[in-house]
């Protein structure tokens, strides 16, 4: 008689359990298929562990993550709480910028992008950019905090004015789906 233990996570915040009912609709196709999703900015892995749960549900699904490391006890709180998923297995985490390793990826390889790694505008526009291409058609790209302005970084643009950008460029490839304080948007 094999015991089951339920994962022991250790998350400090919840950001996505306001977003989980916008998910659901833009990726229920996607669920029980192999697909690939790429996660950039992972912090405690809360949203890493939505997409195990609830989008990479085939045995031979994928989910890379990318996020720097940059904050210890954040990436620590991450690397712990993927250990508890049972299917850490299907993740791969890459600790790199996301300009360094998107370009790696083959084109049109992935079927779900969430875009969380930075709030300034130029990232979040370069990011937009080097993952538009690896998406199938029809796949997802997500972007956190489109609303989000935080008046201390006064010297940057915040996020909403990279997806904006992007969405001037992208005109023709995308159709925007959502619109809140997050932006999600399906390749043509």
């Amino acid at each position: 008689m094999t015991s089951t233990v339920a994962p022991r996570y250790t998350f400090t915040r919840d950001y996505v359990s306001h977003n989980a009912a916008v998910w659901s609709r833009l990726t229920g196709a996607l669920r029980d298929k192999p697909v690939v999703a790429i996660e950039i900015g992972s912090m405690e892995g809360r949203s890493a562990i939505w997409w195990l749960d609830n989008v990479c549900t085939h045995p031979n699904s994928r989910l890379f993550c990318i996020d720097p490391g940059r904050y210890i006890p954040h990436f620590q709180r991450l690397m712990h709480n993927l250990a508890q998923h049972p299917r850490v297995h299907q993740v791969t985490m890459i600790r790199d910028l996301s300009r360094a390793v998107l370009p790696r990826f083959p084109p049109v390889f992935a079927d779900l992008t969430y875009v969380d790694g930075s709030h300034e505008a130029r990232d979040v526009l370069l990011d937009a950019l080097l993952a538009l291409p690896l998406l199938k058609p029809g796949g997802v790209l997500i972007f956190d905090d489109y609303l989000h302005d935080d008046p201390d970084k006064a010297l940057f643009l915040p996020p909403r004015a990279g997806v904006d950008s992007f969405l001037k460029v992208a005109a023709n490839l995308v159709t925007v789906e959502y619109r809140g304080y997050q932006l999600a948007v399906r390749k043509k």
